[in-house]
């Protein structure tokens, strides 16, 4: 898939075009983002038709937001002495062992237990679902562009161009609660298939 996507020098106008490269089928996107009251309204259009509105505490349109929401989930325990304390659990979820702790962001496979790491692209299949893990080089990526965008890319892996689609529409919902879909600890992402 190709994302094509351009704004306007103040992030409050975007088109992105969603081209699947194997059949040449194109999605059109259209964002209107305008600040209310220390938020940002976005406005989203598919084909010249509304067919969402949200608001948020950053403007999804504007590229580097991605990373900086990302960022500021990444949460540390601390001592008062300043050593990190790294608590973590092993348990079994889907057929997969899961890790869980403080200092994992959120609850995803295990890297040791499959031998993963986090600069290579792998899967791990489960009882129901397929566990899917991007490396950090193109998660570092997709956490660049703007969070629509970011959504695209992510809905493109999962379900390819109606994934794409939803993902571009849906990436205006991404906050700090939500972005745990994304980066974990090591800066990659994870998605799941069924």
């Amino acid at each position: 898939m190709l994302i094509s996507f351009e704004s306007n020098s103040e992030y409050t106008e975007a088109k992105m075009e969603l081209k699947n490269l194997k059949t040449d089928e194109i999605t059109n996107l259209k964002y209107e983002v305008s600040q209310e009251a220390g938020k940002f309204k976005t406005n989203v259009y598919q084909e010249g038709k509304l067919v969402n509105t949200t608001t948020s505490e950053y403007n999804p349109i504007k590229p580097g937001e991605t990373s900086k929401i990302l960022r500021n989930e990444s949460e540390t325990n601390v001592s008062a002495n300043g050593v990190i304390r790294a608590l973590t659990t092993l348990y079994n979820w889907d057929g997969v062992t899961f890790i869980t702790g403080s200092c994992i962001k959120y609850k995803h496979p295990d890297y040791t237990t499959y031998d993963g790491y986090d600069y290579e692209d792998f899967y791990i299949n489960g009882n129901t679902l397929t566990h899917h893990h991007i490396n950090k080089y193109d998660s570092g990526t997709i956490a660049a562009l703007a969070p629509v965008a970011a959504g695209a890319a992510v809905g493109y892996l999962v379900g390819n161009m109606v994934g794409a689609v939803a993902g571009g529409i849906l990436g205006t919902f991404l906050t700090g609660k939500t972005s745990q879909a994304l980066l974990d600890e090591q800066d990659c992402i994870w998605y799941w298939k069924s």
